[in-house]
């Protein structure tokens, strides 16, 4: 291995890579230094790194430990310089690279600040790889994955002076420009006047006319390739995240289903992938999930299109749109073109089955029996005033038909399940009422289903956008407009009378209404941003458990709203979570889109 004082990409990976953690690896010449079964790699450090370093490379996926099969290491370096080459090193195909940045010397997990990786790495024997970007995420913090990424930066050369670019020209060949802002280090960077000029250094990459660099806008798969908001994020059996459905488009002033129906955060690489699924169109968003298995989840309904109006600092948001009848939209809450499609979508077969609903309907509830039956409860649906809530239910089975059930005690919309006692033994149904009680029991006696109203003791007559984590409610809002606390708090149903004790609330004042919440599979759940109390957006992150919310939250990089998060299951990011996507609102013209993903590492 040679260190050197070889600054290129050194001092412009910060720009490259926006305000993201992150560095570059590029493989590098001095192919006369390598054996017929080794190859190189330059690793370009962001400008800001300091302290020590350690990059290792696995012959397979490490585990969560970064233990594995190690068939390369440098050792604990201090991170004098900003380029490092490094030789000998085993080529191969599928490779992990892990990274990772140090307060001390020691290089142990104790002082680790950073921690990237990335699988599927082609290290070639004696030849020159493209470049490729591995993500940094902070120890115990929030990062954000990256976005408007400076092609031009990540490719620039470095010049003892320019003063003009024709000096640059001279040196490397038309098209380069220079770059003199950081004296007395001079850069030629490659420029550009048309997206043409960018094609060949990345198919997506577009020029920025005000600059003249090469920007690549949507990073994809570092990154969500589009938009997402109001959709379902699941954790998947080989540690994997699926974001499914959800708006990515607006069109005529209304959100619209996004182009891609899934996306794929892979635990195995540490990238985004599209998966094809058989049989699966646009998935619409304001949807009903239901888990069936670990890798098959079933879609109820949704709408097609919506529009969110936000007339202003404290006054709220609101649904509104045109009916499909052009009737009214009672409530303020009026959605378009609602889905009567129940898909099933498994990952482990790539396919997808759609099955009709008996009505069209949007926010339904869903929960599934033991028998393996879909119980839908509630939702919005078209009626003689256009679209309303309802109390109608129906019992379906997956691949089969759907037959009405009971009828709830009042209409409900985007009310959620509540799991009370040991492993689910009870079910309660909470809010999503404009009317009558706040909840009722589901009461599953073999084949029969009956529901039970509640009374409520110390909890509110209504919670908008309900959700809970297991049995502790931790969002939702006493008006369908986001204003108004809710306080958080632990559910238990003693007889017909439904309690709720008051969480300790010191991470925050009211629970957020739509925020992204990620069940985490040792118990508890974190949950990002939404709508606070006073009708803002919010950027916190809290984790809620059965005895309260403790003080300690982190800051997303942007508040999000109708966002989607999941926890990682397996690899070096095993414990973390994903949150992707989201919305956030804009003075006097209504809401849009917040793009992009950002990773827990609690």
């Amino acid at each position: 291995m040679r260190m050197g004082p070889m600054m290129r990409r050194g001092p412009f990976a910060g720009v490259a890579l926006g305000v993201v953690a992150g560095l570059g690896l590029a493989a590098g010449g001095c192919a006369d230094q390598l054996e017929d079964d080794t190859g190189t790699l330059v690793v370009g450090l962001r400008d800001d790194t300091g302290g020590w370093f350690r990059l290792r490379i696995f012959s397979s996926q490490p585990n969560a430990a970064l233990e594995g099969d190690e068939i390369y290491g440098t050792g604990c370096l201090e991170a004098k310089s900003r380029t490092y080459e490094l030789t000998r090193i085993p080529s191969g195909t599928d490779r992990w690279v892990v990274i990772e940045s140090f307060q001390s010397a020691t290089c142990d997990a104790a002082v680790r600040q950073e921690m990237g990786f990335r699988g599927g790495v082609e290290i070639p024997r004696g030849g020159t790889a493209p470049y490729f970007h591995v993500p940094l995420y902070d120890e115990h913090g929030l990062t954000a994955l990256p976005e408007d990424i400076n092609i031009s930066a990540s490719l620039a050369e470095p010049i003892d002076t320019c003063l003009t670019d024709a000096h640059c020209e001279a040196e490397f060949g038309a098209g380069y420009a220079c770059f003199d802002e950081q004296k007395p280090s001079y850069w030629c960077l490659p420029s550009c006047d048309a997206n043409a000029d960018c094609a060949g250094y990345h198919p997506d990459a577009t020029c920025d006319l005000p600059t003249g660099y090469c920007i690549l806008r949507s990073p994809f798969p570092l990154n969500l390739s589009e938009p997402r908001a109001l959709g379902h994020a699941v954790d998947l059996s080989d540690g994997s995240v699926a974001f499914l459905g959800g708006y990515g488009l607006v069109s005529a002033g209304r959100l619209q289903a996004g182009q891609h129906a899934v996306e794929v955060f892979d635990a195995t690489l540490g990238l985004f992938t599209r998966p094809e699924i058989a049989g699966l169109d646009a998935l619409p968003g304001l949807s009903g999930l239901a888990r069936l298995s670990s890798d098959r989840v079933a879609l109820v309904g949704g709408a097609g299109s919506l529009t969110l109006n936000w007339s202003g600092s404290g006054s709220g948001l609101t649904l509104e749109g045109a009916a499909p009848t052009g009737g009214t939209c009672p409530g303020a809450t009026c959605v378009g073109e609602l889905s009567d499609a129940l898909v099933v979508v498994d990952f482990a077969s790539g396919q997808a089955t759609t099955q009709t609903l008996p009505t069209a309907i949007a926010m339904p509830a869903v929960a599934v029996l033991d028998d393996g039956r879909l119980l839908v409860m509630g939702g919005l649906v078209e009626g003689d005033e256009g679209v309303q809530p309802t109390d109608a239910t129906w019992l379906c089975s997956v691949g089969g038909d759907c037959e009405p059930g009971p009828t709830l005690s009042t209409p409900r919309a985007g009310a959620t399940v509540a799991c009370l006692g040991e492993a689910c033994a009870e079910r309660v149904l909470v809010g999503g009422n404009t009317t009558g009680k706040l909840a009722e029991a589901i009461e599953v006696d073999g084949d029969e289903v009956a529901f039970a109203t509640l009374l409520e003791a110390d909890l509110p007559a209504r919670v908008f956008g309900a959700q809970t984590c297991g049995a502790t409610l931790v969002a939702g809002a006493a008006t369908p407009t986001g204003v108004g606390g809710v306080t958080p708090a632990r559910l238990a149903r003693e007889g017909s009378d439904l309690n709720g004790t008051a969480v300790p609330t010191d991470a925050i004042e009211a629970l957020p209404l739509w925020p992204a919440v990620a069940a985490m599979p040792g118990g508890g759940c974190w949950i990002f941003g939404g709508l606070d109390g006073d009708g803002r957006v919010s950027a916190t992150t809290f984790r809620a458990t059965p005895a309260n919310l403790p003080a300690t939250t982190f800051d997303m990089s942007r508040g999000r709203f109708g966002a989607m998060a999941a926890p990682i299951g397996a690899g070096p990011l095993t414990g973390s979570v994903v949150v992707g996507g989201g919305l956030r609102l804009i003075d006097g013209n209504g809401v849009g889109f917040v793009r992009g993903a950002e990773v827990l590492r609690p």
